[in-house]
């Protein structure tokens, strides 16, 4: 999800660029978190947990709980986080 206009401030954005999830090519902004970005592109999964299965997406967004963990340029990171 992405403001796109707010009743006082300005939403100024760069240009956005692509990135890959799960083989499919996804737009997101300078200074958005993976989790936002992926979340603005409809993706409410990010993958599922390794004990039950359960589906796992946004809980804290803000990389706390590691609920949103990405494997990003092969490494382990949270998606919460701005990259």
């Amino acid at each position: 999800m992405r403001i796109e206009t707010h009743p006082i401030l300005e939403v100024q954005r760069a240009e956005p660029f692509s990135f890959f999830f799960s083989g499919k090519e996804l737009l997101a902004y300078p200074g958005e978190t993976i989790a936002s970005a992926l979340f603005a592109n409809g993706i409410r999964i990010f993958g599922y947990h390794p004990k039950d299965g359960s589906p796992q997406g946004i809980f804290c967004a803000n990389g706390q709980c590691a609920q949103c963990m990405v494997m990003a340029d092969g490494r382990p990171g949270e998606g919460g986080v701005t990259v």
